[in-house]
């Protein structure tokens, strides 16, 4: 319970300087609602297991639909983890999802290729209602 309130402590503590917390794998392992509750986080992120069965799995969708759903509704961003293919991101762009990461726009890359690929980006043309590039 000591760990549990100087965390807390901490996140909030790092709010206060402006950081953006996120809890990250939301749906697997650790994660689980009370944390939404318990912690102040900014930004819910959505496992790429279930970006991963979009358009496989029903359960997937509805999982993906309802937790973009449930960060709207607590005031938080959703990201979308490992979308590597188009028609993840039509179906995360539709149901609303904040921003996206992964294969899709680039893999992880060095600071002079990031710097590189940064310069030749138009984000005025790339950027979608709302869906940004993380």
């Amino acid at each position: 319970m000591r760990r549990a309130i100087k965390a807390v402590a901490l996140l909030r503590a790092l709010r206060e300087q402006g950081v953006r917390i996120a809890i990250d794998d939301f749906g697997t392992g650790y994660s689980s609602l009370s944390y939404l509750e318990q912690m102040p986080f900014d930004i819910i992120k959505i496992d790429k297991s279930f970006i991963d069965r979009i358009g496989s799995s029903v359960t997937s969708d509805n999982i993906c639909r309802t937790i973009i759903k449930m960060a709207e509704q607590l005031g938080k961003k959703s990201i979308a983890e490992g979308v590597e293919k188009q028609h993840q991101l039509d179906f995360l762009r539709t149901n609303g999802c904040d921003y996206v990461q992964g294969y899709y726009y680039s893999e992880a890359l060095a600071y002079p290729e990031f710097s590189s690929f940064i310069e030749k980006q138009d984000f005025h043309t790339q950027r979608r209602k709302a869906l940004e590039i993380i």
